[in-house]
């Protein structure tokens, strides 16, 4: 029997030495795309976290200006609609914190997987009696990098047999909000 490629169909479960070699391939360049994904966010994370500092000092000197003036008697005609304006960007200050901590998650996620595409890669590309070892080691450690309650769920519900489809349907942290999650630093 002979694959659409004109290459004789793979008997079991042994694929094709140019399909594995092709598969490998195609899941390292995932994970290489990953990794760089992840440095130029990371980049651009770290700029942000940069400006909000600033602005979060800045904020701060108001504030510190206002009660000092304050203190010594000086009044400023738009002290009180400063100290509200310093107030709300310190509460949208508080929800970009959260968003910072949502992305953390996110890139905690992205690295899983990359770790277990390159794994994988290494279990294809390993000679085939090895493979129920390296299957086994490359289980283990995808247990063991999962941080996450929500990671370590949706890892069991697909190892048990569900399917991805079913696991995303009923994914147990989807109708939380994310807020309950993250704590504030």
């Amino acid at each position: 029997m002979m694959t659409e490629s004109g290459r004789p169909a793979a008997s079991g479960t042994t694929m094709p030495a140019d399909d594995t070699r092709e598969t490998a391939r195609v899941l390292e360049i995932a994970a290489v795309q990953i990794e760089t994904t992840l440095r130029e966010s990371d980049m651009a994370i770290e700029e942000m976290i940069g400006a909000i500092t600033a602005m979060v000092a800045g904020i701060k000197g108001m504030t510190q200006q206002l009660d000092q003036d304050e203190h010594r008697g000086v009044t400023c005609p738009a002290g009180p609609y400063l100290r509200e304006a310093c107030q709300q960007a310190e509460q949208n200050m508080q929800k970009a914190v959260v968003a910072f901590q949502f992305y953390d998650r996110l890139t905690q996620r992205i690295s899983h997987v990359r770790e277990n595409l390159e794994s994988l890669v290494k279990v294809i590309r390993s000679p085939s009696p090895e493979h129920p070892k390296l299957w086994e080691q490359l289980q283990q450690r995808a247990r063991s990098v999962y941080s996450l309650e929500q990671e370590r769920q949706m890892y069991n519900a697909l190892i048990s047999g569900l399917s991805a489809a079913d696991v995303i349907e009923t994914d147990t942290g989807g109708g939380q909000d994310i807020k309950s999650d993250i704590e504030l630093f």
